[in-house]
């Protein structure tokens, strides 16, 4: 596993064995550069608001005003795009493989961009998509491929709106969705088509699949029966081509796409999440990380797509690779395959959820705990002297320690990571600690909801302490509120976690009752999430237990937050994975049990 393991499996001299231990120690306790903190305080990393409410916002935003946008051309996930396309026009966009030995293919930003121009054209001239206020509304069911960007990259050309579904969907959530939001038009994998033809008769104005791929003889007929017109994607572009429409996309404020949630009880929530918020949130994220100058999104950036598409954390971060011109390489559909995926693609930006994050973990501790004991006490070593590397800002993966011990684990994954996102749910202190060191890269963790863009918090790239997840993102406030209920009280430090900024969506779709359930009228969104204040930055965290949910419709989550004077933290609910949230006011990771 080791580079050095042939040595420590077979006879070696004492005298090698110390000469090669001395080495070691020196190289790993030579002085090195620290990183530049460009005067951020790791101990003060937000700023208390005038006024009763106690709010607080990120240090990084001017006075009392949050960040909307990071490019003053980019208003729109149209713009996004259109920026990413000037920097990066006939450089790699999207790719994929079709087999485990196969390289990637690629896609170029001019011709996804010529796609969704001819397959945007096709849906209007075809199907007259956008004619009518329900018409606008184009399904997508599908996984994480090409098409994908494609599908959504034509819906924001022509000022429609996209309505993903997944597959978690039981039968009647999912012929809901489709009923709400009027669905006329669904894109689908070549599998789903089964499945929408089993929805049909609930979901009677349903009447256009594009299926992407050919269209089988059979489907044809299957569909003729049901009073529904097939088609292929191939067949709409090409009718798309020969009209080739001016691009017509929305403002700022219009919706991007509905993102449904399944609730623990009751209908879905369709999430209204504007061209806006989606700017917003990647505005926040890019300042962040470029403020402490680790690493910013260039059209070099390679991203590995694999989460679901259909939820809102891995829009919101291809959104942002797009912008910069990075690529985005897709997994091949099957997760067994995934670290083949990653090999082959050698991804500098990686998302990844926590359970991944503990079972690779697992998986390299178990193979370490099974060698012998000089074996462990080296590794051991080396994880220690990286953890005073990073304590003092430096994270590397070119030190000695890297070549000797680590080269074989970064190769795992392509052995070119800058950065590591994670949220959902909380990372273990070792785990965390692991990655970090071993990788040699930096990892993130934030907390964020659907109904926020996924965006709320975020880990400061060069604070080493774990169990948060950074201070408010500088594109929204965060506030605690009295929840009497639950005994939990802010002029105590505790209460359900709030926040506001241009990163809220715009409500639930077709749902007033419920909107106003979760957004007061001065614009702060109610997370359900219940938070503490603690009094340091850098201290242990007490779990805050949680009885119930805040509101009816939502489900419980809890959460720790920390900060220099006042810090809360997540505690456990009763349907969700923990995730924390750190601040300075630190906010911690939501523990969601």
């Amino acid at each position: 596993m080791f580079a050095f393991e042939f040595l420590l499996d077979s006879p070696v001299l004492l005298s090698l064995l110390i000469v090669f231990v001395g080495i070691c120690f020196y190289a790993a306790t030579a002085k090195f550069r620290q990183l530049q903190r460009c005067g951020i305080d790791l101990d003060f990393q937000s700023v208390e608001l005038p006024g009763s409410s106690r709010a607080r916002i990120s240090r990084l935003c001017v006075g009392d005003q949050l960040v909307s946008a990071y490019f003053k051309d980019v208003k729109t996930q149209y713009d996004m795009f259109q920026r990413g396309r000037r920097l990066a026009g006939d450089q790699p966009c999207v790719g994929y493989r079709t087999a485990r030995n196969a390289d990637f293919q690629w896609l170029t930003y001019n011709q996804v961009n010529d796609h969704a121009t001819w397959f945007g054209s096709g849906l209007i001239k075809k199907f007259s998509c956008g004619n009518t206020e329900s018409s606008k509304y184009i399904g997508l069911y599908a996984k994480n491929r090409p098409e994908w960007v494609i599908t959504e990259q034509a819906v924001n050309a022509f000022g429609l709106v996209l309505v993903p579904l997944y597959d978690t969907l039981g039968t009647n959530e999912f012929s809901f969705i489709i009923n709400q939001s009027e669905l006329s038009t669904v894109v689908c994998d070549p599998v789903k088509v089964s499945l929408l033809f089993d929805q049909c008769s609930q979901c009677p104005l349903l009447k256009n699949i594009v299926k992407i791929g050919k269209v089988q003889q059979a489907e044809l007929d299957i569909a003729g029966r049901l009073g529904l017109t097939i088609v292929s994607m191939d067949e709409v572009e090409n009718e798309g081509a020969a009209a080739s429409l001016p691009h017509k996309p929305s403002n700022e404020t219009a919706v991007s796409t509905i993102c449904y949630t399944s609730g623990t009880t009751g209908d879905p929530k369709g999430a209204m999440i504007s061209h806006g918020n989606f700017v917003a949130s990647a505005a926040a994220f890019l300042l962040q990380v470029e403020s402490v100058q680790v690493f910013s999104i260039k059209p070099s950036d390679v991203h590995i797509s694999y989460l679901p598409l259909a939820h809102i954390m891995e829009r919101v971060v291809e959104s942002t690779i797009l912008q910069g011109g990075g690529r985005i390489g897709f997994f091949q559909g099957d997760i067994r395959f995934l670290m083949d995926d990653i090999q082959t693609l050698r991804p500098t930006l990686f998302l990844a959820v926590p359970r991944l994050l503990c079972h690779i973990h697992s998986q390299v501790m178990s193979k370490v705990n099974r060698k012998n004991k000089i074996s462990k006490m080296l590794f051991q070593l080396a994880l220690n002297f990286k953890k005073k590397e990073i304590s003092r800002g430096i994270v590397r993966n070119n030190g000695f320690w890297d070549v000797v011990m680590f080269r074989s684990i970064q190769k795992m994954f392509g052995g070119q990571l800058k950065g590591i996102l994670t949220g959902t749910s909380s990372v273990p202190h070792d785990v965390l600690a692991f990655w970090r060191c071993v990788i040699g890269c930096y990892v993130l963790e934030g907390y964020g909801q659907t109904e926020t863009t996924a965006t709320g918090t975020l880990t400061v790239a060069i604070a080493s302490a774990p169990g948060n997840v950074g201070p408010p993102s500088p594109c929204n406030k965060v506030k605690l509120v009295d929840a009497p209920e639950l005994d939990y009280y802010a002029e105590n430090n505790q209460g359900e976690i709030c926040m506001k900024g241009p990163n809220v969506f715009l409500g639930y779709f077709k749902n007033q009752n419920l909107t106003h359930e979760v957004l007061d009228k001065d614009g702060w969104l109610h997370s359900g999430d219940i938070g503490q204040w603690l009094p340091e930055t850098r201290s242990k965290f007490e779990e805050v237990s949680l009885g119930k949910d805040m509101h009816s419709s939502r489900s419980p989550r809890h959460v720790r937050h920390e900060t220099e004077h006042q810090g809360a933290y997540p505690t456990r609910g009763t349907t969700h994975k923990g995730c924390k949230i750190c601040d300075t006011k630190h906010y911690r990771q939501i523990e969601k049990s």
